[in-house]
């Protein structure tokens, strides 16, 4: 698996929500965009960031994977439905669906492929790296693109389910996004992926490593300074403890800026539950 491009688009999540109608303008975007809820729009501005400047993307699939989906607009759903007892609208109904981000992606790339969104808690980006594996072994040779999209809701917001956002953790709203390929495509990749493994303990860990000739120092783990140190004391004694240092989409955000600008060949991100691993082996020289 090759990563040939990375893109993203976030901001601050507070409770001003600011409108994106300016990034939708600067990125040029379809002026129907406007009516597409605030999850479709973080999914193009990022996905656009990703594909600047690349021949169109035509024959390639699309993978959207998220932790909430479109939760804003599933509450005014739900709100106008249960509370309201009115019949949802048009748009409020199509923008509370989690696919429909694939629809507006796919009209501003023109991308003719097929498209699919998973939801994972833990390891959204992770995981659609394993789906594009999976269509690949397919004989789905195509390109895939895969972005993590995840948006912020106002902490005072409760719909009528019971369900409250006041203990939300998200501090960035916005997309993520890897072009990844599994053969060679006319540009340079980026990066190699070596391994991709999800939720294996930390000898497991150990042995991966090993069997590609790495010494646990040179790694470049998703953490602070205190964080890392901690983390090698706990594999070096095997014991198992869970570790959460940011949300998904700030851990999928560093992952794409951490590849661009560090030197490290390696890269792995802890999962939530367990004491358990997500690891992503890199190799950047790849030529």
């Amino acid at each position: 698996m090759y990563i040939y491009q990375t893109g993203t688009f976030l901001q601050p999540a507070n409770d001003k929500r600011t409108s994106l109608k300016e990034h939708l303008k600067a990125a040029n975007c379809s002026p129907s965009l406007r009516r597409a809820g605030r999850f479709n729009q973080l999914a193009v501005l990022g996905a656009k960031a990703c594909c600047s400047g690349l021949d169109p993307l035509s024959e390639c699939n699309l993978i959207i994977t998220t932790v909430n989906g479109p939760i804003a607009n599933t509450g005014i759903l739900l709100e106008s439905v249960i509370q309201q007892r009115q019949i949802p609208m048009p748009f409020n109904f199509m923008n509370s669906q989690n696919n429909s981000a694939c629809f507006y992606v796919a009209q501003a790339l023109a991308i003719r492929g097929s498209s699919l969104v998973c939801m994972h808690s833990t390891a959204p980006i992770e995981s659609a790296m394993v789906l594009a594996k999976i269509q690949w072994a397919s004989a789905n040779s195509r390109p895939v693109l895969v972005g993590h999209v995840d948006e912020w809701t106002l902490p005072s917001y409760r719909h009528p389910t019971g369900y409250s956002t006041e203990r939300q953790t998200l501090s960035m709203e916005g997309s993520s996004w890897f072009l990844l390929s599994n053969e060679p495509m006319t540009t340079q990749p980026m990066a190699r992926v070596l391994e991709l493994t999800l939720s294996i303990s930390a000898d497991e860990v150990i042995t991966t490593l090993n069997q590609h000739n790495c010494h646990i120092s040179s790694v470049t783990w998703d953490l602070d300074q205190a964080s890392k140190e901690l983390l090698i004391s706990i594999i070096k004694s095997t014991d198992s403890l869970s570790i959460n240092t940011h949300s998904p989409l700030e851990g999928t955000e560093q992952f794409s800026r951490r590849l661009k600008e560090s030197k490290e060949l390696l890269y792995c991100r802890l999962h939530q539950t367990s004491g358990n691993f997500n690891l992503v082996l890199l190799k950047r020289n790849v030529a």
